[in-house]
């Protein structure tokens, strides 16, 4: 099971930047969790 992506905060970024951003992370969800558990070593 994945957390869900969502956003908590945003200030000064636009709607625009954020739907961007969230399409990023989304697209590359894969690659982050496999950067971040070998970085933690988990």
């Amino acid at each position: 099971m994945h957390p869900q992506i969502s956003v908590a905060e945003s200030y000064g970024i636009k709607s625009s930047e954020l739907r961007t951003l969230m399409k990023v992370i989304t697209e590359n969800r894969e690659l982050i969790e496999r950067c971040w558990n070998e970085y933690f070593d988990l």
